[in-house]
């Protein structure tokens, strides 16, 4: 999902940042949540955990199944990512994964 953009000015640098860092679900791969809200991003995940109803949360994170974790591996391709909140049945833990994988993400575009 890397795409190389041209740096030229400053938006263009944020832009290429915001795309490596949280991705961009092309529309067909939105992530519709139980009460309709259209996630787009990881960023997008990661903000709504905090209003999410536990009710929502629970349709999509349960014993049987893991749907952000699923939507994570096939659509953003973060296979270790996806692993990692395979295994959490909180939304605190989620977010907590979710915000590691930005910071390394972060840090490893900081040394190119």
């Amino acid at each position: 999902m890397e795409k190389k953009v041209k740096v030229t000015n400053n938006s263009q640098s944020e832009v290429w940042i915001y795309h490596e860092v949280y991705g961009k679900a092309p529309e067909k791969y939105h992530f519709v949540l139980k009460d309709g809200k259209k996630l787009k991003d990881l960023k997008e995940l990661t903000e709504s955990l905090n209003n999410m109803s536990e009710e929502v949360f629970r349709h999509h994170v349960n014993d049987i199944r893991n749907d952000f974790s699923k939507w994570i591996n096939d659509v953003f391709k973060e296979k270790d990512l996806a692993n990692d909140i395979k295994r959490f049945h909180s939304k605190i833990e989620t977010q907590l994964a979710l915000y590691k994988h930005f910071e390394k993400k972060l840090l490893k575009l900081a040394k190119k």
